[in-house]
């Protein structure tokens, strides 16, 4: 599958799945991650270095659409969900998931 986005391949990136030690904010859903909760930090240097904080859930997502071979933004998880599940002719599913998601 081809990449959409015109984001830069970013000089060095970093993913690791971790143990809140405080209160964080999904950087996709904006849901809060809680602190014991696992979560995934990611760094990583592109025009600047950038930290990402993502719930569980959102991982979850994230790696089942990158095991698929799609191009995936941070921050733009939920549009990028919709986009290849519309592909598919799935969009009222992708809705109905990133609701539940995103509201619970």
């Amino acid at each position: 599958m081809d990449c959409y986005c015109d984001e830069p391949n970013p000089e060095f990136y970093n993913a690791i799945d971790r143990i809140a030690a405080k209160d964080h904010k999904c950087c996709e859903c904006n849901k809060p991650i809680i602190k014991g909760q696992r979560y995934r930090y990611i760094s990583g240097k592109w025009e600047d270095f950038r930290v990402f904080k993502m719930c569980e859930a959102c991982s979850d997502i994230w790696d089942n659409l990158s095991a698929l071979g799609f191009c995936l933004c941070h921050e733009n998880l939920s549009e990028d969900y919709e986009y290849y599940l519309d592909g598919i002719g799935s969009k009222k599913h992708a809705t109905e998931i990133m609701e539940c998601i995103y509201t619970n």
